[in-house]
């Protein structure tokens, strides 16, 4: 039978591909990528912030439910949850919303308002004083992902109070805008905070340093945040920190990642 698609010169096609196609393994070519080195910190929330994510989850659980009849159940108790392990100014920021909406009854809001109170007493936050002691500990260049827009506000308020020269990066910003963070990143700036959009699509072989500050629920993502270190170009070994509060949504993340990887 006559197949249009096959080439009645099958060995003289081969030849002339031949002359244009060149395959080389990375094996041949002597491309050595340097290793991934990573470590989990597991942390335990300070007692206010454990207060605050502990009465926060059985109030959504079970009063807010019944409360709202369920229909003005927005937002899921999961992304309060990771916000609580996050920072104090993440959740508190989504709680205030929650307040203002006049949907919900008055015992509602008067319930979410005392929550916010809360989070404006919390001084310390367990996951800035480690990220502060990885800092410390490990000199050169880091590169820091948050989940949230009001976590990386606070990262940078923090670092820039303990003289840490820092610069954000994020999804809104223009390209010119992320030029020029890039720029100051490479220059004299020590610490890039981004947030998972602001890191697609650039390169950072200069930095050699990763913190997870929150953990991203898909493995594919935790790859490319990785993946804008661990590239062609980088000279160094790869080091990747990773945060995790204990007995929290977070510690449950971290497995899901860790079975899917």
């Amino acid at each position: 039978s006559n197949d249009a698609r096959r080439p009645k010169n099958e060995q003289h096609l081969k030849k002339l591909l031949s002359s244009v196609m060149v395959r080389n393994r990375r094996s041949d070519v002597n491309i050595r990528f340097p290793a991934r080195k990573s470590a989990i910190y597991h942390l335990e929330l300070t007692d206010k912030e454990q207060q605050l994510y502990d009465e926060v989850s059985n109030y959504i659980r079970h009063e807010f439910k019944t409360q709202t009849k369920h229909q003005y159940h927005l937002l899921s108790l999961t992304t309060l949850q990771k916000e609580l392990c996050s920072s104090s100014r993440a959740v508190k920021d989504t709680l205030g919303k929650m307040a203002a909406r006049d949907q919900y009854p008055d015992i509602t809001r008067g319930r979410l308002r005392s929550f916010i109170a809360l989070a404006d007493d919390i001084c310390t936050n367990r996951k800035i004083e480690a990220l502060g002691e990885i800092l410390a500990s490990f000199p050169g260049k880091f590169l820091v992902f948050t989940e949230f827009l009001h976590t990386m506000h606070f990262i940078q308020e923090h670092l820039e109070a303990r003289d840490i020269r820092t610069q954000i990066f994020h999804g809104s910003m223009d390209l010119l805008q992320r030029r020029d963070a890039i720029r100051n990143f490479t220059r004299d700036v020590r610490v890039l905070i981004s947030t998972q959009t602001g890191g697609e699509g650039f390169n950072l072989q200069f930095c050699h340093q990763l913190v997870n500050y929150d953990l991203p629920w898909n493995p594919m993502m935790v790859e490319q945040r990785i993946g804008r270190l661990h590239r062609l170009g980088q000279e160094h070994d790869v080091a990747i920190f990773n945060l995790s509060i204990r007995n929290t949504i977070e510690s449950h993340v971290l497995d899901l990642l860790a079975r899917k990887i």
